[in-house]
């Protein structure tokens, strides 16, 4: 099965990315809207500004849970 795999207590969790999206530092309350499936979400920072010294946008990565298994 192809998605992102994470193992963790003899399981093995795996998620399929549904969203990948740059956003302004102010917009990561997406982080935190409900869902009714289980999600996981990460976020980065990109495009590094070394004059000022921060990061210009975020990358949020939103990934559902398809699958868990008993390896």
């Amino acid at each position: 099965m192809e998605g992102n795999y994470e193992e963790w207590g003899g399981l093995t969790y795996t998620y399929e990315v549904r969203e990948s999206q740059l956003d302004w530092p102010t917009g990561v309350d997406k982080v935190f809207r409900h869902e009714e499936y289980d999600w996981v979400t990460m976020v980065t920072c990109e495009y590094f500004n070394p004059i000022s010294g921060e990061y210009f946008l975020r990358r949020m990565v939103r990934a559902v849970l398809v699958d868990v298994s008993a390896e």
